[in-house]
């Protein structure tokens, strides 16, 4: 893995975390409830999309194929326009893309990189999950620009959240721990064993606590929400209460006395009870809306036309009848007792439900309550609709605090006495829409802080409180130190392991620097201990192989010297001899032999021939053969038939080596003038000539081989070399070359008849090609089998006359 691959990969990652933050940025201070803004999220969302697609392509298969694969998941939410089917389309098209990925480029990343690209993912994936909101299509005047921009805004995001998704968990469950030491893994084994479990344990026993009582006091508000709507049906006067105002009037056959003072929405309200909207007023699709209606009790939702463009998402229409229930008139909640729906007189009597009415509320539940009315006022007509879109989007809020607001303000900066989120239920209320009367739920939150909690637990009233939450700090004692005495023996056993590591490790290292008397004691009865003695047993294992290593490396050198003797003592250079031709190669095996041939020149005419086999191996054998070239070079320069240079030559070398030291030997001179070859065998393996009739002959007239007996004496033999004749010296390292043996019985030596069969195939060649052919059926021959000896031939060849 290169440094340059490394840097583009880390690169690229870096522009999708950037193009990420940026994303968040403008979500947090720009939004996306405009159009600008929403148009800013889509460049900045493409841009990061972008920005991690060309890094999952890096490296990857079928790069092309998805390339076009994304361009058509693109090209469908164009084509589908403001249809969120084309979004859908596309989203699913992304989640094929992710799925079928090995993410490659995150292993040309380091350890470290891969570890923080995995806590970044995690930051990323809450950074673009949690509240984020885009401006909706269907509350104003809906262009095709704005449902294009929703559609690839919403699919930017969720591509990046999904891209950041699958990326953590490729990392975690692929993440390799060989960067930590051992220490550290065995930290992070007792943290997620022990303490993480525990810590969850603790966290949902909590949460479950924390909820249970807040759903209880959703369920007693609720109660009481409904006690108060029956108080109205019975006509109870609530305003000497918390309820600050009220409203009675009785309205006469649809009419209101235009004497009295009365809000501005009990004209429309009287309107809406006297007169229902038909169905053509909510569009084309009213009777199937009509019939699609859940019942009073369900908070189902359908959109309702605002003249002719603008569009809001209401709850279901309710059908005027005699009632007492909570309304949601102009931004304000009322709680209204209706009587005499359908007939000539109409009485509407309640109290709208304000923050002292709210507070009283918190004050019996004993925590801070919010209604969050939502879309709570909607105008009456299309061009107020228009006109008025961003005031009726903006949510309105009652909010009762069981505290004084200067105790609230207080306590802000102190998270004990901070209000959180402690249950919350729906409240049925009737819309005053612009079509008639809708039912929709509305939310309350109720809140508490930690010190209000606790603080219920503790008072002198509620002594079994006290007592339970006693018998849980006991308890928890007893939990701290079970966990404490857990937490003792892991760190024992923890230091029980790394000490044992680390005297095994400190062995290693001074058995590295040479150390070979190392030993290790580790006191442990375990596998650590077995893993002691078998380094122990390993380092005597060591200090032997060094000293058979020292050996062997001795012998090497001895060896490579002999080789390089026998190297020079080679013939470099191969006389040209009119009208023959001759070639000499030699295969030296592992071990170095003692095979040698030359070539001498006598004169113009006169070339001498020499090839030997000495006995021994490595540097003996070395030594001889340098001797044998020295004693035959020294003689062939004094005039001489061939059978005395070899006996002298044998004189002098059983003067000048032990009498176990000898050598096969022949030596011949081929005369150009004469196109004769007169020879000695000294007991050396008979050369064979090969006449050009396909006649064969073998050179065996000698004597002795030499280095053994003095005075020992020789006779030569001379044969005639016709056109096309051919003569072949070799050691025995060809004919006693080993293959495979398959059978005890078979022959599994090539031996001098597979000699004179290559000899016979290529005899028409040059002396070069016979010599290959001869080496190539060797190799062939041994078939993977080692070599054990030298291989040297010597090959010569009369041309014919041209």
């Amino acid at each position: 893995m290169s440094e340059t691959t490394v840097a583009l990969t880390w690169r690229r990652w870096l522009f999708a975390v950037a193009g990420c933050v940026l994303l968040w940025i403008a979500q947090r201070t720009v939004g996306a409830q405009t159009l600008p803004g929403l148009w800013l999220h889509v460049i900045v969302g493409w841009a990061a999309w972008i920005a991690a697609v060309r890094f999952l392509l890096l490296d990857t298969r079928a790069r092309r194929f998805w390339i076009v694969w994304l361009v058509a998941a693109a090209a469908a939410m164009f084509i589908a326009g403001t249809d969120p089917m084309g979004r859908t389309v596309a989203i699913i098209m992304t989640i094929v893309f992710l799925v079928f990925r090995r993410y490659r480029p995150y292993r040309h990343m380091r350890s470290g990189q891969r570890a923080r690209a995995v806590l970044v993912g995690l930051v990323l994936i809450v950074m673009l999950s949690l509240r984020w909101s885009f401006l909706e299509s269907n509350g104003v005047n809906a262009s095709s620009s704005l449902g294009l921009a929703g559609n690839l805004a919403r699919y930017a995001s969720v591509s990046l959240r999904l891209f950041w998704l699958f990326s953590v968990l490729r990392l975690f469950f692929g993440m390799r721990l060989h960067s930590l030491r051992l220490r550290p893994k065995l930290a992070v084994t007792a943290l997620l064993i022990a303490i993480v479990p525990l810590v969850l344990v603790v966290i949902f026993a909590v949460v479950t606590v924390f909820g249970s009582l807040g759903g209880s006091r959703a369920a007693r508000g609720q109660a009481l929400l409904g006690e108060w709507s029956q108080l109205v049906a019975r006509d109870a006067d609530l305003a000497a209460g918390h309820f600050d105002t009220s409203i009675d009037r009785l309205v006469q056959e649809g009419r209101l006395s235009e004497e009295d003072e009365h809000p501005d929405w009990l004209v429309d309200l009287v309107d809406r009870l006297q007169s229902p909207p038909s169905p053509e007023t909510l569009g084309p699709d009213s009777s199937a809306t009509a019939e699609a209606q859940q019942p009073t009790d369900s908070p189902g939702l359908v959109n309702v036309r605002l003249g002719d463009t603008a569009q809001v998402e209401v709850g279901s229409h309710w059908t005027p009848a005699d009632t007492s229930a909570y309304f949601l008139l102009r931004r304000e909640l009322w709680l209204l007792n209706v009587h005499g729906v359908g007939t000539e007189q109409v009485r509407i009597r309640g109290h709208r439900v304000t923050e002292s009415a709210v507070r009283h509320l918190a004050q019996l539940l004993g925590c801070d309550i919010s209604f969050h009315l939502g879309l709570s006022t909607i105008p009456d007509s299309a061009a107020a609709a228009r006109d008025s879109f961003a005031e009726a989007m903006r949510p309105a809020v009652l909010q009762g605090n069981l505290l004084p607001d200067a105790a609230i303000d207080e306590g802000v900066t102190n998270p004990w006495n901070q209000p959180r989120l402690f249950g919350a239920g729906l409240l049925r209320v009737i819309l005053l829409a612009p079509d008639g009367l809708r039912e929709q739920q509305v939310i309350f939150q109720l809140e508490i802080s930690l010190s209000q909690l606790i603080g219920e637990f503790v008072r002198g009233e509620y002594l079994m409180n006290t007592v339970l939450l006693a018998a849980l700090a006991a308890l928890a004692l007893a939990f701290l130190v079970v966990e404490g005495f857990a937490l003792f023996l892991g760190i024992r056993i923890t230091k029980s392991v790394t000490s044992s590591v680390q005297a095994l490790i400190d062995g290693t290292r001074r058995l590295a620097r040479g150390h070979l008397d190392t030993h290790i004691t580790v006191l442990t009865q375990d596998e650590f201990g077995d893993l002691a003695t078998s380094f122990n047993e390993m380092t005597v294992a060591v200090k032997k192989g060094r000293e058979e290593a020292i050996a062997r490396e001795r012998l090497e050198r001895e060896l490579q010297t002999a080789r390089e003797i026998q190297e020079r003592l080679l013939p470099h250079e191969i006389p040209a001899v009119p009208g023959f031709e001759m070639y000499g190669s030699s295969v030296p095996s592992r071990q170095v032999g003692g095979d040698y041939f030359d070539f001498l020149v006598q004169d113009d005419d006169r070339v001498g021939v020499a090839i030997a086999d000495v006995s021994g191996k490595g540097i003996p054998a070395a030594l001889l053969m340098s001797n044998l070239q020295a004693s035959l070079q020294g003689q062939v320069i004094h005039p001489s038939t061939v059978a005395e240079i070899v006996a002298r030559v044998n004189d002098l070398l059983v003067r000048s080596t032990d009498s176990h030291m000898f050598a096969t030997f022949f030596y011949g001179v081929l005369d150009r003038d004469r196109g004769t070859f007169t020879c000695t065998n000294a007991g050396h393996n008979p050369p064979l000539l090969r006449r050009a009739d396909g006649t064969v002959e073998w050179l065996e007239r000698g004597g002795l081989l030499i280095g053994m007996l003095p005075g020992q004496r020789y006779e030569q033999d001379t044969v005639e070399l016709a056109p096309g004749d051919v003569l072949v010296l070799y050691t025995d390292g060809i004919t006693e070359a080993e293959g495979p043996q398959e059978d005890a019985e078979d022959d599994h030596m090539f031996g001098e008849e597979r000699l004179v069969d290559v000899v016979h195939a290529s005899g028409g060649h040059s002396a070069a090609r016979i010599s290959e052919a001869v080496l190539r059926a060797v190799t062939e021959h041994a078939a993977g089998v080692p070599q054990s000896d030298d291989i040297t031939l010597v090959v010569i060849k009369r041309l014919s006359e041209s």
